[in-house]
């Protein structure tokens, strides 16, 4: 199931469906929705959600008072946030948050991007006593060596939403089909979403997902 932690770049969609081509898990629901639009991919289907948090050092500096304070802050302040700036999935989240607030931190000095993975930029982040977002189980892998602590959590906007995708057979007619749709079915299934939450529990102390089959993006991400 560790997979299921891996970001899709929806840039390499066409190849990876070509290629190998089965089936995809990822988030960035606008961007999958584009890519089904042109029928590579069928069945968006919600599976599960990993809640994002708003990474600092500076952990008592907004005392906790959500991601809308805490994002205005910033701006205001200003204070240094690094973004991954890769178009990932956390990605494309965090710069819909700054576009709620009215707020564009492109090409500010305060506002600084990667373009590398979410464990290099929380890397950067604690070595510039910045801020950043993550996902939480990428945050527990790398936490013990992060001078980070986590400042905003569980707020619905910050649900990173996982979606899995057969690709299209009538698109690509030689990838596996049966095998594909079997498995994303499993994966919505109670036995697949009682895997899916029990994920990270022995390791880490708390499950990385929580099983959301069957919920409408809507319904998780409502404020």
């Amino acid at each position: 199931m560790r997979m299921m932690m891996a970001r899709v770049q929806l840039r390499r969609l066409r190849g990876l469906a070509a290629l190998v081509g089965v089936l995809l898990l990822a988030s960035a629901a606008p961007a999958v929705d584009a890519q089904a639009g042109r029928s590579e991919l069928v069945l968006l289907t919600t599976t599960t959600t990993q809640d994002s948090g708003m990474l600092t050092i500076l952990v008592d500096a907004f005392e906790k008072r959500g991601y809308r304070v805490t994002l205005q802050n910033i701006a205001a302040k200003p204070a240094l946030f690094i973004s991954r700036g890769d178009q990932s999935g956390t990605h494309v989240r965090e710069l819909s948050l700054w576009q709620r607030l009215g707020l564009n931190p492109k090409g500010q000095p305060w506002y600084r991007e990667t373009g590398q993975g979410q464990a290099l930029t929380m890397d950067v982040a604690s070595h510039q006593r910045a801020y950043a977002l993550t996902d939480r189980g990428t945050f527990l892998v790398h936490a013990q060596r992060l001078d980070l602590v986590v400042l905003v959590e569980h707020d619905p906007l910050l649900r990173n939403i996982y979606h899995v995708m057969p690709v299209n057979p009538q698109k690509f007619p030689k990838v596996n089909a049966p095998a594909a749709q079997a498995f994303a079915d499993f994966l919505v299934s109670e036995a697949g979403q009682r895997l899916i939450g029990d994920f990270g529990i022995a390791q880490y102390g708390q499950s990385l997902f929580t099983p959301a089959a069957h919920h409408s993006e809507a319904e998780l991400v409502r404020e």
